[in-house]
């Protein structure tokens, strides 16, 4: 083997490596788990907020999420935050 095609095939390596890097950089159970979503239901964010309020954005952890115009409900319908 030539060594342009050793060190063509180390850059790949390495270049795969740096990619992967930011997946092992956090721990998955504890950032990426299932419990995360549950924060953001309507029913946890009427009881937050307020019935009828308007709300503009929902912030828990890493994630935001930003609303133009929307208000909570009474209940838990498809009309619900």
């Amino acid at each position: 083997m030539k060594t342009k095609d050793i060190i063509q095939r180390l850059c790949l390596f390495l270049f795969v490596l740096v990619l992967a890097a930011p997946a092992w950089a956090e721990d998955y159970e504890r950032n990426y788990n299932c419990a995360g979503y549950e924060i953001f239901r309507s029913r946890q964010a009427v009881e937050w907020i307020g019935k009828n309020k308007p709300v503009r954005t929902l912030r828990q952890g890493k994630v935001e999420i930003k609303f133009s115009d929307c208000k909570t409900t009474s209940g838990t319908g498809n009309s619900a935050i």
